[in-house]
């Protein structure tokens, strides 16, 4: 499968449209002219560790009773 681009509208679809069709079906359509190949961008690396909680450091106060 390959993610293709239409430049041209092309029986249902719409100029603009990304399409992921099978190999031969995009090889003929970017050669008639109907697509371009899509080129996906690199993604960045980004780190997956959970960031660590901080916990507040002050005890909590004991509450008061209501008369």
């Amino acid at each position: 499968m390959r993610k293709i681009r239409l430049v041209r509208p092309y029986r249902a679809y719409n100029k603009g449209t990304v399409l992921d069709v099978p190999g031969g079906q995009a090889h003929e359509m970017i050669v008639h002219g109907y697509a371009v190949e899509e080129r996906q961008q690199d993604l960045l690396e980004t780190a997956t560790a959970e960031p660590e909680v901080e916990q507040a450091d002050a005890t909590p106060r004991k509450r008061r009773r209501r008369k």
